[in-house]
């Protein structure tokens, strides 16, 4: 499950005001003044939010005894790559006395590297500078995965990348709350909302209308690797997607916590095509239908996949498939 750390600057009543939005408050630590501070910040959290520290690498090698590193939950070390290898083996002393995320400002992820991270004793690696690219975004939360590492995303991130990132599944989602305050519609609040904590969900009750809006994808085309025969497996043709997918409706329109967005169908076909060769139009079909099921808000979907290049007109597959009951009808 995804977790929110929120950045918040030092001080009693940043942290009282945002604690209850959060799963993970940071702290930017630039003195041993801020360290002083942290046991009282504990105690007002009382273990109900986790507490995380930033640090640049040099600080946290001249002050790696302070005993206020032993009491919060999660470090975050940030330095350059050529800093981390000079002084790697002082940093694998401190690693392994602490729950320590290593903060990268690129999404180049270099098999040796990540090794190298887990060997080294790292929890988890963290970007800090989110691009907007989202299949770079999945591969790198993908990669770190594969090592065994828990991966985070931060950036400048606005409200509408939440629920796109959110299918990317990282273990944590990163903002600051000094950004959020330049932009007005942008609050932990709404933040919270997308991203619900597990006490939460625990809690949730499920409302069921039987009443429907349509979400539509026309006529997206999209060149991909698709295709049984042997002539196809190395070369890219035109397929296109149209997708209608009935969700619960919503008596809040303008509310975007509330809207299923058709920018999920059109990461999710990018993602897709982006995996390599895909055998099958009826196997490509069903992996969209099965994973914008998994939204609860989604009734019922519709998926046809067509083929361009192979003759006049086009050939392909139209699925639909329903929470309570499955139907199929292939296009002739």
């Amino acid at each position: 499950m995804t977790k929110v750390l929120l950045k918040i600057c030092n001080g009693k009543e940043a942290v009282i005001r945002a604690r209850g939005d959060a799963d993970i408050l940071d702290i930017a630590v630039k003195n041993r003044q801020t360290l002083s501070d942290i046991a009282e910040i504990m105690q007002i959290l009382d273990g109900k939010v986790q507490l995380s520290l930033t640090v640049s690498l040099p600080f946290v090698l001249s002050c790696s005894d302070h005993p206020s590193f032993a009491s919060v939950d999660i470090l975050r070390i940030k330095g350059n790559r050529d800093g981390y290898k000079k002084k790697w083996e002082k940093l694998e002393q401190f690693i392994h006395r602490h729950k320590t995320i290593l903060l990268t400002n690129t999404e180049y992820n270099q098999h040796l590297w990540l090794q190298q991270v887990k060997a080294a004793g790292f929890y988890g690696i963290m970007l800090e500078n989110y691009s907007g690219n989202l299949l770079c975004a999945e591969k790198f939360v993908h990669d770190v995965k594969c090592h065994g590492l828990i991966v985070g995303l931060a950036g400048e991130l606005d409200v509408p990348d939440v629920p796109r990132l959110l299918p990317c599944n990282p273990d944590i989602l990163g903002f600051s709350l000094a950004q959020m305050g330049k932009l007005s519609h942008h609050n932990p609040e709404l933040i919270r909302s997308f991203i619900p904590s597990v006490q939460a969900i625990m809690n949730e009750e499920v409302i069921i209308d039987s009443r429907t809006d349509r979400i539509l994808v026309s006529d997206f085309i999209l060149s991909m690797c698709i295709g049984a025969y042997h002539h196809e497996k190395n070369a890219q043709q035109r397929v296109r997607f149209n997708v209608a997918v009935d969700v619960i409706r919503v008596s809040k329109t303008d509310d975007i916590r509330y809207i299923f967005s058709y920018d999920l169908i059109l990461d999710l076909i990018r993602r897709l095509a982006s995996h390599g060769h895909i055998t099958l139009v009826e196997t490509l079909a069903e992996r969209i239908a099965q994973f914008i099921l998994g939204y609860k808000q989604v009734r019922c979907v519709m998926v046809r996949v067509e083929k361009l290049d192979l003759g006049p007109g086009s050939i392909g597959v139209e699925i639909i498939r329903k929470k309570e009951t499955v139907q199929a009808s292939k296009k002739r």
